[in-house]
């Protein structure tokens, strides 16, 4: 990973075969997540509102079908669940590591991790060491505003 804010970070589930839309969104929505147009992610837990610079989903979904994201009416072979490090508090990473778990789980497949098959306590300790960085080199924590303002300043042109 090279992005110096950790906005996304990304985590593979190759389910080893062609999952059908339905078998795809009967597990996802009775764990929790949301279909929107053609994306399922999950909310954040808890009351609302949460701050406007913050993400308000826990988890992101691309599906993927042999090697091309696909939209979710479509087949697809690898599930990417994406959380968004930067842009949400630190805590709702439990909230994700264990929508990885859930999913993996019903599945049956294993995470992969910048290509590499890892264990749950592996992506656990990236993201881990990833809140460091964000607070060694930026002196911020994840979900503040100011990291925020500094991510969108570094988008501009």
């Amino acid at each position: 990973m090279t992005d110096d804010f950790y906005e996304e970070i990304p985590v593979e589930l190759h389910l080893g075969r062609e999952a059908s839309p339905g078998e795809i969104n009967r597990v996802l929505r009775s764990l929790g997540f949301r279909l929107h147009y053609d994306v399922y992610a999950l909310p954040r837990p808890g009351p609302g509102p949460h701050p406007n610079w913050q993400s308000e989903n826990v988890v992101e979904v691309e599906m993927i079908r042999a090697g091309v994201e696909v939209d979710a009416q479509d087949p697809c072979d690898t599930i990417r669940m994406i959380y968004p490090l930067a842009t949400i508090d630190s805590p709702l990473i439990d909230t994700f590591l264990k929508a990885l778990h859930d999913v993996s789980e019903a599945f049956g497949c294993a995470l992969r991790l910048d290509g590499s098959t890892v264990e749950l306590d592996d992506v656990s300790n990236y993201l881990t060491d990833c809140v460091s960085q964000l607070l060694q080199k930026w002196g911020e924590e994840p979900g503040s505003k100011s990291l925020r303002a500094m991510i969108m300043e570094n988008l501009r042109p």
